[in-house]
């Protein structure tokens, strides 16, 4: 789930709030299993492994792409960049 919504925010389309996102991700998934609660979960996982993280000042306001989501953009997704981590870890 953590790919969609990755896949979803990396198609630049922009989302002014968390709920907004969530809320296109399972309108437009081609899966009817896809919950609300199952993308919130997959949002804040990418927001614990700092991908994006959420403004809400009045400047900005809305959901701001880290750097660690341009590098996973480079390799490939979220689990190649999860696995380059982890092996960069176990050393």
């Amino acid at each position: 789930m953590e790919e969609l919504v990755f896949k979803t925010l990396a198609a630049g389309k922009e989302f002014g709030n968390i709920d907004n996102l969530i809320n296109d991700i399972v309108k437009n998934s081609h899966n009817d299993e896809v919950t609300f609660s199952e993308v919130k979960e997959s949002v804040l996982k990418l927001i614990l492994y700092r991908f994006i993280k959420v403004d809400t000042s009045n400047e900005v306001k809305g959901i701001i792409k880290e750097d660690n989501f341009y590098e996973a953009l480079e390799i490939g997704g979220v689990s190649p960049w999860l696995k380059r981590k982890r092996s960069l870890s176990v050393v």
